[in-house]
């Protein structure tokens, strides 16, 4: 027994300071701070993510208009008769576009014609005309748009 001795002696503590529930409570607070942030920083994420499929939609359908338009000069025989003015996209024989807020619009403005060679005379001149052709599209909301513009060179002669 008296190996034993030393542990029935300790004395008992009755009176607990409630270290542990502090703490813990410590740590439940600093948790749901971080999930509060990883929330924040998720919601933000996937704002982003969206705005750029957004805009993504809106160069595609943009792009989509401006192959359209090149697609006709390249096709035409002889100097085409261009409108004033936006054309609707879709004229030809463009496909559906979905998940847009509006048809993509287009314009073509003829610049300039260059000339093969320097000679003036009264044979005509051969060459090639020059065109702008402008495109807008919009994305699936109506705060997306893209412009693009390109020139495009044809020799109709």
């Amino acid at each position: 027994m008296s190996r034993y001795k030393h542990l029935s002696k300790r004395p008992c503590s009755k009176r607990q300071s409630g270290a542990t529930l502090l703490v813990a409570m410590i740590m439940l607070v600093l948790i749901t701070i971080v999930g509060f942030s990883a929330m924040q920083t998720t919601t933000v994420q996937e704002r982003m993510t969206g705005n750029l499929r957004d805009k993504e939609v809106s160069f595609q359908a943009a792009e989509a208009a401006l192959r359209e338009q090149e697609a006709m000069l390249k096709e035409a025989l002889e100097l085409p008769e261009l409108a004033e003015g936006a054309s609707p996209y879709g004229d030809g024989a463009a496909t559906d576009l979905s998940a847009v807020s509006g048809d993509p619009e287009s314009q073509v403005e003829k610049k300039y014609f260059i000339a093969d060679s320097l000679d003036m005379g009264f044979k005509p001149q051969t060459g090639r005309d020059v065109y702008r052709i402008e495109a807008k599209g919009f994305g699936q909301s109506e705060q997306a748009e893209s412009v693009l513009e390109t020139l495009y060179a044809k020799r109709f002669n």
